[in-house]
């Protein structure tokens, strides 16, 4: 079930894109994905941050380009961090166990 914030998010999605704002669009996809990312769901927050960045790039919306591109580093950055963190721990675990 969709939570009334991302149902909310997509009303504003359908109406910036009945109304051809592309500032108002770029912001519900971030929007959306900041609700995503909170709740765990960081692929799919990905999906509409990739979106995020078509939208600035075909209206020329350098702000907002730099804005999904630095959130979608941010992400990653934070994944690679958790593998590496993995890596560690296992690292750490087979070199107690052997």
């Amino acid at each position: 079930m969709m939570s009334p914030a991302l149902l909310n998010l997509n009303t504003y999605i359908e109406i910036s894109t009945a109304l051809c704002d592309m500032v108002g669009l770029g912001r519900a996809y971030q929007a959306i994905a900041k609700v995503l990312v909170s709740q765990g769901k960081v692929t799919e927050a990905i999906k509409y941050l990739e979106e995020f960045v078509k939208v600035a790039k075909s209206a020329h919306l350098s702000r907002s380009l730099v804005d999904a591109c630095v959130f979608l580093g941010d992400i990653y950055n934070e994944k690679v961090s958790i593998v590496i963190m993995m890596m560690q721990n296992s690292w750490f675990y087979f070199r107690v166990k052997t």
